[in-house]
């Protein structure tokens, strides 16, 4: 297979590669970004920062600051070697190259950690520049651009983490596998707590005890998980406890109600649901907001009928903003806020699977089945892809941010995230204005390049049409016919004259039989009149036969 070949395909090649191997990729902290693919293979890359370079075998390119290789100079790999390496910079923005015949061992990078977030295997002689957390990494004649999120952090790997309830003095982290404890939220260990090995609720702390829903019930004591006994040995199926005004709320697969931990007795079911799952619930000013799979949200006040709101989409999470007075719900089709005062509604924007959010300061976050993203300018930006986070599993505490996901728990820097992620969207922001301009100016001068083209074409036609009407008023005979040879070098047959009066030749031989002669005895005198004046001037024979168009025997023997 030729690197022509390649080239074409292999931006598909090394997205299936990527797709392929999915587990590797997402294991990282590392986001593939894009292919470069340039008109020949790729020796190495080298630089850091403002100048980053790519050799080829003929060529280097210089990244510049719309992110694409430009050819800045073609060298010989004779006289300066195969590789070419950065070398001396200065502050003014020059710096200089110097080349080898092989790739130094100190250009050469480990495999690992690099080789980790590759596509494929059996890598060899890898080079690598990097730009802050950008890399740029040679692969098989290409340069493959990533990205590491340094704005979290990846524990529990390879658990799903259903819920992380945190403290001043504690952080319970609940998985589909085991559930540990760490005695401060900074501190992430492997301490797990025996009772119970996994949890498909949430943690709760009720009046100074820790409880955790597991279906059944478990209480933390002496740091083991104790099952708890209801009346009847009944199987509740709870998902969250909730505390409001010294009472106890239990939140089930199908059911809402009143809970009391001392006895572990139901007091009563406020909402009954055989068919959908309720998700969450949430209290503000004596009401307590319950969602559900139906796509109802739920309104309880003590001592008044329940009201109900459809949103119309399945609900799976309900946050409240700062002032108290809006809830924003998470839903199947997007993200929904509803003012409490009057329970109106509308739909900030659409966002597929959205399970849960959180207010970090003004910034709201959002977990999904695919991703993390954060609510900027109107609507949902993606800041961690293809990663699907579980229910239950998004909380804040002081500088951290946990969200639970199928391959482990995501520790998000909150400073980290206002400043540089929320900074660089704003750059983004900006830089897609000035691409969007970029591109209305293309498509203007594309319209104009269309236009004057158009009117090209059509002063063209009427030139056309002009000659057209010049020719047909123009007599045939053979005075003419001498006329318009001597003034066409390129009408040297009779078709050539044929086609200039647009008609046959034998309609031409027609007219000229008026005059007693045809179109080859006209055109013959016409040539031998034309080879007597160029010998005159002295020309050569080549340039006389091709005047003429015969051979230079035929006019040796016929014409001179």
């Amino acid at each position: 297979m030729t690197f022509s070949v390649v080239k074409r395909h292999i931006s598909l090649i090394v997205l299936l590669i990527n797709l392929i191997c999915v587990d590797r990729l997402m294991s990282q902290d590392t986001i593939f970004l894009r292919n470069y693919t340039l008109d020949e293979p790729v020796l190495n890359v080298d630089g850091v920062g403002d100048y980053i370079i790519a050799r080829t075998t003929t060529k280097i390119y210089r990244l510049n600051e719309d992110e694409e290789f430009e050819e800045i100079l073609r060298v010989d790999p004779v006289k300066t070697g195969k590789h070419t390496w950065v070398g001396k910079k200065d502050r003014r923005g020059n710096y200089s190259t110097y080349h080898t015949d092989y790739l130094p061992p100190s250009k050469i990078i480990p495999y690992y950690p690099v080789g980790n977030f590759l596509p494929g295997y059996h890598h060899a002689n890898i080079t690598l520049a990097k730009d802050g957390n950008t890399y740029y990494v040679t692969f098989r004649g290409n340069i493959l651009k990533y990205t590491i999120k340094d704005f979290y952090k990846i524990y529990n790997r390879w658990e799903s983490v259903r819920d992380v309830y945190i403290d001043d003095s504690i952080k319970i982290t609940s998985t589909y596998s085991a559930i540990y404890k760490d005695s401060a939220y900074e501190v992430f260990g492997f301490d797990t707590l025996k009772g119970v090995s996994y949890s498909n609720g949430e943690a709760a702390k009720v009046k100074g005890k820790y409880y955790l829903c597991v279906d059944d019930l478990y209480k933390l004591e002496n740091n083991q998980w104790v099952k708890q006994q209801f009346e009847k040995d009944l199987k509740p199926s709870l998902k969250k406890l909730s505390v409001y005004r010294n009472e106890t709320y239990y939140l089930s697969l199908h059911a809402f109600g009143r809970i009391d931990l001392n006895t572990n007795r139901f007091i009563d079911t406020i909402l009954q649901e055989s068919k959908y799952e309720y998700f969450d619930i949430e209290w503000v000013n004596n009401r307590g907001y319950v969602t559900n799979e139906n796509g109802f949200l739920y309104v309880y006040e003590k001592d008044n009928p329940v009201k109900s709101v459809n949103i119309g989409s399945p609900i799976y999470d309900i946050n409240i903003s700062a002032n108290r007075s809006e809830a924003i719900l998470s839903c199947k089709d997007g993200v929904y806020k509803v003012k409490l005062s009057d329970l109106s509604f509308n739909k900030l924007f659409t966002l597929t699977d959205a399970i849960e959010s959180v207010f970090v300061d003004d910034q709201m976050l959002i977990t999904t089945l695919h991703g993390l993203y954060i609510y900027f300018e109107g609507g949902a930006k993606e800041i961690i892809p293809r990663i699907e986070f579980n229910k239950y599993g998004l909380s804040a505490h002081d500088q951290l941010i946990f969200a639970g996901s199928i391959e482990g728990l995501y520790v998000l820097d909150k400073g980290i995230l206002l400043n540089n992620v929320l900074k660089s969207l704003k750059e983004t922001e900006f830089k897609d204005k000035r691409q969007l301009q970029f591109n209305i100016g293309v498509i203007l001068f594309v319209i104009a390049l269309i236009v004057i083209a158009f009117l090209v074409y059509q002063n063209l036609q009427k030139k056309k049409e002009s000659l057209k009407l010049i020719r047909k008023g123009t007599t045939i005979n053979p005075e003419t016919i001498r006329q318009i040879v001597l003034e066409n070098p390129k009408i040297i047959s009779v078709e050539a004259i044929a086609e200039y009066f647009e008609t046959s030749t034998v309609q031409l031989n027609r007219i000229l039989k008026k005059y007693n002669t045809s179109g080859l005895a006209v055109l013959k005198s016409i040539k031998q009149d034309i080879v007597k004046d160029m010998i005159a001037q002295e020309k050569s024979l080549e340039e006389i036969s091709k005047r003429v168009g015969y051979s230079i025997n035929y006019i040796k023997r016929n014409l001179l």
